[in-house]
């Protein structure tokens, strides 16, 4: 095809094919396709020259301006976000509920159009005030629901603020987010590095290859092969590098982005779906245990119910009325009776946890790990970075001959540098005269022998759109400033702007070892970067963790080549055969001197620092049979381990961090067992963790290959005291934490083969680690340890995945991060001791909405039962007053307990076991007693508090008034007290309204006196002088639905039950915010302003229901004294609180995994 070219032209057409040439090369699993195309265009020589970008320099500042105009930001689309309509409707779709909605309906129905509507005009009332509640109800949940999604949004993109990649721009390596990635980009990639763009490979080891892992793109958990040669060049979003081969690193020219990659078609048609968390699981199957106990009673309330209307009045208009009120109110008790605020509960607190936790240096990934983090058994420990600071710096060794101890470094570091200044300058002061050549050797070493470079800080425009990492210190100049941004940045940007360099407090590297070695290379002058990029690299091999070496081979001149070796000073020095002296030569590495570097390493390991070697040897290119760049790795590894000379056994000390001690003492006192695991040698380790408290007298510790070497039984045996692992594989990690927790345990003799191929399952099932699912289960009915293990780098992600809370090292790379629950964003041990103690503030912020539930729901229930049971005309709380009822208990609960802040009591305790009752002792004891207190004083004011309060009983009519009749149909009753009905008798309602017949006589003078109602201004004889006259009332209704129609309701009674019931709450709310023996239940509320909000919002709303519900609510508005009065009922609920935790009730100990102090 013809050439098409980007380069800085606006022309459409241009870029219009440019996008074509991209489109058809991008093509969703289509590897193969895709190469033919890229081949058919002219391979990446083409794709380069198409974008005008030069693959060693890569795009300038002008071309990144332009290819994101033309092509985008690299802004993935969101995933779809159900609306709040949406979220609303979803609230209704539930059976119980829709259930009291369609009741609701055909109440108003039949209260606006039903027989009955005349006599009572505001019939309809009651059903429109539950929906409207109903309504209330669903826009809390929604609203709820809305708000949550947002906060895990935000907390999400707060995650990608945190990403990093390196991209080639101007000739150097910048650091930006992912999402200034644009198309053209050279993006460069190492093992343990996400892809956050689509790009097409260009460079690369093509013997090993780029193993890519695809498996959040494609599902597929093989690794794919990537070279520039073969079928599949193409990096794909989302994926991940899990190795880079034997290169440096690898380059790639960005050829889609944002909603264009392969992971942005996807991601915006993603639809997320929600996953329970474990105590959401455990509190829904307490949901529907409730919930069955709800229906019971809703059943037997409104069967006696029924009952009672049946006695009371059988015309068909009243059961038919009767009957649905009595349905309303068993539905409204379901709805009640099963808490739905307890998952909702759960997410309150563990969105608002998480929030809280990213401000403690914790960003939680997964929901669930705040809650097992709360019951967290284990801690598994890398110890670099964090338990230590960190701040990893060559202070001692032993060099060409000559042991340098701590006291005695500055001033030999000193004779070494020309002017012996202390400041890198750039000047090569290394090479002062006179220096052995065994100096130059390891410099190389330390230089070219190594991967990535250190970071120092950052240069850029403010504000940044990329950073320039400052990778040498005589380059950092924190004056350095221009006024000036580039004017092609667009309107979106500012146009006066500083130029920027921001120095760190600390140098910065992604393995600390390097970054101990490189600032030394640093200080004595020495350009790493230089180095790199002038000398003959032939090649550079990784370090890897098997065999604990780097190595790398350079060309010197003269037909020669120099083998750079670095590592475990146990691996390396096997492979030497000579040392260098301090004049520079050699001489053979006989036992003595092996003794004599031996006792050096061990000074320094009993010191707390890591011991390096550092080796080399020069060898003729006439005795290799091919060039090193195309040897084969058995030829590399040959030439790597043989006839070495060691120049230097370096001394690497990363303090401990000062809070460390304490923070493990802490975990330790909250049961937790802490164990270090590290790549150091046993001696280093052990003195570390002896500092740091985790080794004590009595514990183990051991190397990796003394560890794999152990059976299952003899492992178990070991663990209570195992708490330093030295000298480990990723693979003891994975191993130690399996052996725990029991996941991934083989649970057949397939899945055991898999795990170890070549090994007889029969004969060594019970010798090999982790061991077997079934023999597991027999020693560990408990279900095993609740463990979290921390990890930085690639290999860690197997443990991180197998741990019940994996936390990965902000600091690490992308797969240890994308395998973790938590990224722990200082690295520090301390951070994590604060994420136990968010875990197990979630777990008891559930624990106590979980009581104050229950005890409403007692009450609630038994209430309207009872009121059901004697045979109350009305409920004491009626369907609407319980919803609402519901509504303080489920959101307003939730968001006030569920947001109560951690106390450094919570580590006080050991964790809980995997099953452990939510509920335990303390908390069924408060319960009963609140309950037992509310239910008293509230029976009390059913039967007796009319009387008190000088009140009428129950709901009554407080004024009525007359209904029209005319004569044909008002005159219904003979003198004797026979219904006649139509207009044929001569007592009619006005008898009993002014006391006249219908011939205007008065009732009175008929000898019935008890007929004339008119001077009773309470009409307290209606029922009375009607009962008394009219002997087959029942047959046609009472007096007042016949006679008359209510104008003033008098709910007083039952608003004062009302208002006591909901007082009690409001103050046992406080009480609920302990589940424990603690009395003092205002401690610590001036940190939850939210708890103080909800009750302030929860009594201003009951004033208003209380005053202005009227008729909805059926409430009526209470004098000062009868508020007071039902305030301070329930003000009785917090003395009760005191007294009832002087009930002695202990939590079982069989809840408890381990016991504080004890590890």
């Amino acid at each position: 095809m013809g050439d098409v070219e980007l380069g800085s032209s606006p022309n459409a057409d241009v870029n219009s094919k440019a996008k074509d040439v991209l489109i058809n090369l991008n093509v969703m699993q289509a590897a193969a396709e895709n190469k033919n195309e890229l081949d058919r265009i002219g391979g990446i020589e083409y794709l380069a020259k198409m974008l005008e970008v030069d693959r060693a320099v890569g795009l300038t500042s002008e071309q990144v301006v332009q290819s994101r105009q033309n092509f985008g930001d690299n802004v993935m689309p969101e995933m779809p976000m159900k609306s709040f309509c949406e979220l609303f409707i979803a609230s209704f779709n539930d059976f119980v509920l829709m259930i009291l909605i369609a009741a609701a309906i055909i109440s108003l129905v039949l209260g606006l159009f039903g027989p009955g509507h005349e006599q009572d005009p505001h019939a309809w009332i009651e059903g429109a005030a539950i929906m409207v509640a109903v309504f209330i109800v669903a826009l809390v949940t929604a609203g709820n629901d809305y708000a949550k999604e947002l906060q895990f949004r935000a907390l999400a993109k707060f995650a990608q603020t945190m990403e990093s990649c390196v991209v080639i721009r101007d000739g150097t390596r910048k650091t930006l987010n992912p999402n200034e990635i644009v198309v053209g980009d050279v993006l460069t990639l190492k093992g343990g590095d996400q892809c956050f763009a689509d790009a097409c490979l260009f460079e690369c080891d093509e013997h090993n290859g780029v193993s890519m892992d695809e498996a959040a793109l494609t599902g597929e958990s093989e690794l794919v092969k990537k070279t520039t040669t073969k079928k599949d060049p193409f990096l794909l979003s989302s994926t991940v590098c899990s190795s880079h081969g034997n290169a440096e690193d690898c380059k790639s020219i960005v050829i889609g982005v944002g909603e264009f990659s392969q992971w942005g078609r996807i991601s915006a048609n993603l639809d997320q779906e929600d996953v329970n968390t474990p105590l959401q699981d455990k509190l829904e199957d307490m949901v529907v245990l409730i919930g069955y106990l709800g229906t019971a009673c809703a059943i037997l309330t409104f069967g006696v119910t029924v009952i009672y209307i049946g006695t009371r009045n059988p015309s068909t208009q009243g059961w038919l009325e009767g009957i649905i009120e009595a349905f309303i109110i068993a539905i409204t008790i379901i709805v009640v009776a099963i808490p739905e605020g307890l998952p909702l509960a759960v997410t309150i607190s563990l969105a608002y946890s998480m929030k809280k936790m990213a401000l403690d240096n914790n960003l939680v990934k997964a929901l669930q790990a705040c809650e097992t983090m709360g019951n967290a058994t284990n801690i598994c420990s890398d110890k670099t970075g964090t338990l230590t600071e960190g701040r990893m710096a060559l202070v001692e060794g032993w060099f060409g001959d000559n042991f340098v101890r701590e006291n005695e470094f500055q001033h030999f570091f000193d004779q070494m540098r020309e002017g012996g200044s202390d400041k890198p300058m750039g000047k090569d002061a290394w090479k002062k005269s006179g220096n052995p050549s065994w100096l130059e050797a390891l410099l190389q070493n330390i230089g070219i022998n190594s991967s990535g470079e250190v970071t120092y800080g950052y240069t850029y425009f403010a504000p940044p759109r990329d950073k320039e990492p400052v990778c040498l210190p005589w380059l950092a100049d924190e004056t350095l400033c221009k006024t000036r941004m580039p004017e092609d940045w667009g309107e979106d940007r500012l146009k006066e702007a500083r130029f920027v360099q921001v120095i760190k407090d600390r140098a910065e590297h992604f393995n600390m070892t390097e970054l101990a070695l490189l600032s030394f290379a640093h200080k004595m002058d020495y350009n790493t970067i230089t180095a790199k990029k002038d000398s003959d690299v032939q090649k550079v091999v990784p370090f890897n963790s098997k065999v604990k070496r780097s190595s790398a081979i350079i060309g010197i001149g003269n037909n020669q080549y120099r083998v750079l070796v670095k590592g475990a000073p146990e691996y390396v020095v096997q492979a030497c055969s000579s040392y260098a002296t301090q004049s520079g030569g050699s001489s053979p590495l006989d036992q003595l001197k092996l003794a004599e570097l031996t006792r050096a390493q061990d000074e320094m390991s009993n010191g707390q620092k890591r011991v390096i070697c550092l080796a080399h040897k020069d060898i003729d290119a006439s005795s290799l049979p091919t060039k090193p760049s195309d040897m084969s790795e058995d030829e590399l590894d040959k030439l790597c381990t043989s006839d070495l000379i060691v120049d230097a056994f370096v001394g690497i000390i990363d303090p401990l961090r000062a809070d460390v001690p304490a923070s493990v003492a802490i975990a330790q006192s909250a049961g937790v067992k802490v164990r270090m695991v590290t790549g150091d040698n046993l001696k280093t380790a052990t003195a570390i963790a002896d500092k740091a408290g985790i080794f004590k007298i009595g514990d183990i510790a051991m190397e990796g290959p003394e560890f794999r070497k152990l059976t299952p039984a003899q492992l178990d045996e070991m663990l209570p005291r195992l708490t330093v692992l030295a000298r480990s594989a990723p693979e003891d990690k994975y191993l130690i934490v399996t052996r725990l927790n029991g996941k991934n345990m083989p649970k057949s003799k397939e899945e055991w083969d898999l795990a170890h191929p070549g090994r007889d399952y029969n004969t060594e099932k019970d010798l090999l680690l982790p061991g077997y699912k079934t023999e597991w289960d027999v020693k560990h009915p408990g279900g095993g340890d609740v463990v979290g293990v921390t990890g930085d780098g690639t290999n860690d992600a197997p443990a991180l995945k197998a741990a019940d809370v994996g936390l990965a090292m902000n600091s690490g790379t992308s797969v240890a991060k994308e395998a973790s629950d938590i990224v722990v964003l200082d690295d520090n041990f301390s951070s994590i001791v604060s994420s136990i103690k968010w875990g197990r503030c979630v777990y008891d912020n559930i624990r106590k909405f979980l009581q104050f539930q229950l005890t409403v729901n007692v009450v609630a229930l038994l209430l309207v039962f009872i009121g059901a049971l004697i045979g109350l005309e009305d409920p004491p709380l009626n369907a609407v007053q319980m919803l609402w009822v519901n509504l303080i208990m489920d959101t307003m609960g939730a968001l006030a307990l569920g947001t109560e802040q951690p106390t450094d009591e919570l580590l006080l305790r050991p964790p809980y076991k995997r099953d452990a009752y939510l509920v335990n002792l303390p908390m069924i004891r408060n319960i009963l007693a609140q309950s037992a207190f509310q239910m008293v004083i509230l029976l009390l004011l059913l039967l007796s508090g009319a009387q008190w309060f000088n009140v009428e009983q129950g709901n009554t009519c407080g004024k009525y008034e007359g209904k029209a009749f005319d004569g044909t149909t008002g005159w219904n009753w003979s003198l004797k007290g026979n219904w006649v009905g139509k207009g044929k008798g001569v007592v009619g309602c006005d008898t009993f309204l002014n006391g006249l017949l219908v011939d205007g006589t008065t009732a009175e003078d008929a000898g019935y006196s008890k007929l004339d109602c008119s001077n009773d201004k309470g009409y307290s004889c209606y029922d009375e002088g009607y009962g008394d006259f009219d002997i087959n009332h029942k047959t046609h209704g009472s007096f007042e639905d016949t006679c008359l129609k209510c104008d003033t309701y008098d709910f007083i009674h039952y608003s004062i039950i009302f208002n006591a019931f909901v007082f009690c709450q409001v103050f046992n709310e406080f009480n609920a915010r302990s589940i424990t023996d603690e009395w003092r239940v205002f401690t610590g509320l001036e940190r939850n302003p939210i708890f103080m909000g909800v009750i302030v919002v929860t009594i201003a709303l009951q004033i208003f229901i209380i005053e202005l519900g009227g008729l909805f609510t059926k409430t009526s508005g209470l004098t000062a004294v009868e508020w007071v009065v039902t305030a301070a009922i329930g003000l009785g609920s917090l003395p009760v609180g005191v007294l009832m935790r002087l009930i002695p009730v202990e939590e079982d100990p069989n809840n408890f995994a381990s016991l504080p102090g004890k590890n």
